[in-house]
């Protein structure tokens, strides 16, 4: 890709990232991860310091976010801490015969129909701390 082009779409990301910015619902509304995944690309192409710059992000969470998905880990598997959570029993629901599982919080329901017994408690914890 010629140097102009990528200098367009670099533009083009930061533009992105400005109009996220001035739209979000909240001020702590995360951004998308295809906006991450451009800047992840771009970081690639052009350096982490060129894609941090123009979007007005932070040079040290850009670097970790290009660190951790060349690990193969994903944007943000390494990035989020769970701390350990205590479920009431009485809000969790499983029918053994569906393999499905309810799970109410304050905030919402969540029913889980397709699941190995390994991967349920990430995915109750995620609800709750979501739920938080």
């Amino acid at each position: 890709m010629a140097s102009v082009e990528v200098e367009v779409e670099l533009e083009q990301l930061a533009l992105d990232f400005r109009s996220f910015r001035e739209n979000r619902l909240t001020p702590l509304a995360r951004f998308p991860a295809d906006l991450w995944d451009r800047a992840l690309d771009l970081a690639d192409r052009l350096s982490v310091r060129a894609v941090a710059k123009a979007c007005c992000l932070s040079d040290a969470q850009l670097r970790m976010r290009v660190k951790t998905s060349r690990q193969g880990g994903g944007h943000l598997v390494r990035l989020v801490r769970v701390a350990p959570v205590t479920i009431d029993l009485a809000n969790v629901t499983h029918t053994s015969a569906t393999s499905r599982v309810t799970i109410r919080s304050k905030v919402g329901e969540m029913v889980i129909e397709q699941y190995s017994d390994a991967s349920l408690p990430q995915i109750v914890r995620a609800f709750v701390e979501g739920s938080r």
